[in-house]
């Protein structure tokens, strides 16, 4: 697996990190909210679906793991529309609640699952927790479909994108990160710059399988898992080496 990524300010490379053994507190313990937004449209199918849950699951075991079970997570699932189907709460209480969630089928709204996701996030008493970093993964297979005002457009096209990343951008400016999965094998280019524009920092996982799901988790949460960009009060001391991240 690769590093962490992050800004190249803020985030040295590997062999800039300290190599001695970090102690548990160095693992960020109890410092995430990630809200999982989940593509159920008619495209994913029923197959694609399982498949997202199945992402999703494997992806929350690895963030607990890393966060000594300290992190809390919700989830929203979207077609046309998007609903809360769980605001945050632990690993295994959202587990139980993906392991239920019924496919759906029908359109494509990404704003509406952002919006939900950074509802859930916000919802949070931010103010007590200021040190709590909020995510959204998006996890889906296409472009929306359904326009501003709620109305399902299959060809509504740049209209629709730009709509969605104009609430993308806002929700980056409030801290929260956005890390789009594209599940989805050959994207096209169009399909692959839309979800760069919407991701907080450019970065975009493509081509996601069955086959490859460990290791993509693994990477992601590298890099999503970064005390030295997500903590700058964290002395550099305390950074974990590369070694230390999942491999």
């Amino acid at each position: 697996s690769t590093a962490p990524s992050g800004q190249p300010s803020e985030n040295p490379s590997s062999s800039d990190w300290p190599t001695s053994s970090p102690g548990p507190s160095t693992r960020c313990s109890g410092d995430v909210n990630v809200c999982f937004a989940l593509d159920a449209s008619g495209s994913v199918t029923p197959t694609g679906w399982n498949q997202t849950i199945d992402y999703a699951k494997l992806l929350i075991a690895e963030l607990d793991n890393v966060t000594n079970g300290g992190g809390e997570y919700s989830a929203v699932e979207f077609n046309a529309t998007a609903a809360i189907v769980s605001d945050l709460t632990d690993k295994r209480t959202l587990d139980l609640i993906l392991d239920n969630l019924a496919y759906v089928g029908g359109g494509t709204n990404h704003h509406d699952a952002l919006n939900k996701c950074q509802d859930t996030l916000i919802s949070a008493n931010v103010a007590e927790q200021p040190e709590r970093v909020r995510i959204i993964i998006l996890v889906t297979d296409g472009l929306p479909t359904v326009e501003q005002d709620g109305t399902e457009n299959r060809s509504c096209g740049s209209d629709c994108r730009n709509y969605v990343i104009s609430v993308a951008n806002g929700i980056t400016q409030t801290g929260t990160r956005i890390v789009p999965v594209f599940v989805v094998p050959n994207p096209a280019e169009k399909e692959i710059t839309y979800m760069e524009t919407l991701s907080s920092d450019g970065a975009v996982l493509t081509n996601v399988t069955l086959d490859t799901l460990p290791e993509t988790v693994t990477n992601l949460v590298g890099d999503i898992i970064n005390c030295k960009t997500t903590r700058p009060s964290i002395a550099a001391s305390q950074t974990p080496s590369s070694s230390d991240w999942p491999t």
